[in-house]
């Protein structure tokens, strides 16, 4: 992972934190180390984003005046989709230099719910509105979307937690929203989001659209069908 020249000092210094770069796949990983003498970078989150979300605070937090500055050197060839690389400088004084697997890099909000979504049963992941302003990721069971998601937010339906969302909007109305139909927007600060609470809105969202009534109704099936066959089998016993 490279960096302008310009902007070494100021990596190493800690000022800069995260970079924007337009790859055609990505070049890093997360927990993955990269020379920068005397340290190294140390990558703590990797997201890939619309290219919408790539804003003039974004870019600035990359070390860059605007966002013209940032897209002309974010490019590398012929890449076009966009990762937001989020990173630490590791100093050689520091106590962990040479790497330390039971130090856990900080996941974002939106990683930690797509990962949370994708482990629910029958879910699998799309792109909504792709190429447009509105692009986002969506997380889908039985072909209809139960999450949407974007690096600074996310939306899903709510039931019986829509008081809940309700309330919660009434007293942060700037981090939530509730729309039409129980679809609920949250917008994102990793450093303060209820993961918990989120994580139990989207198994919810994901109920609705009914993967979980599905699967319980096979469990019901399977339960029968235990059922009848120990009956049978005692029924031969006997």
């Amino acid at each position: 992972m490279q960096f302008h020249k310009e902007l070494r000092d100021r990596v190493r210094s800690g000022e800069i934190t995260c970079s924007v770069r337009l790859w055609q796949r990505p070049h890093v990983r997360v927990g993955g180390r990269y020379s920068l003498p005397p340290g190294q970078i140390e990558v703590t989150s990797l997201l890939e984003m619309a290219l919408s979300d790539v804003t003039p605070e974004l870019s600035r937090r990359s070390g860059f005046a605007g966002l013209v500055d940032l897209l002309k050197t974010a490019k590398h060839g012929r890449g076009r989709r966009v990762f937001l690389v989020e990173f630490r400088y590791v100093r050689p004084s520091d106590p962990f230099f040479g790497g330390n697997p039971k130090v856990r890099s900080r996941q974002s909000s939106m990683q930690a719910l797509r990962k949370f979504a994708l482990r629910l049963p029958q879910s699998e992941e799309g792109v909504a509105c792709e190429g447009t302003a509105l692009e986002s990721r969506t997380i889908k069971t039985q072909s209809k979307a139960f999450l949407f998601l974007r690096s600074t937010e996310a939306r899903l339906k709510l039931g019986k937690s829509l008081k809940e969302a309700t309330k919660l909007a009434a007293k942060e109305p700037e981090k939530y929203r509730v729309g039409a139909g129980g679809w609920v927007l949250v917008k994102f600060d990793d450093a303060t989001d209820p993961l918990d609470v989120l994580q139990r809105w989207v198994a919810e969202s994901h109920g609705l659209f009914g993967a979980k009534r599905a699967g319980s109704g096979s469990v019901a099936r399977n339960a029968r069908r235990a059922g009848d066959s120990s009956k049978r089998t005692k029924a031969k016993g006997a």
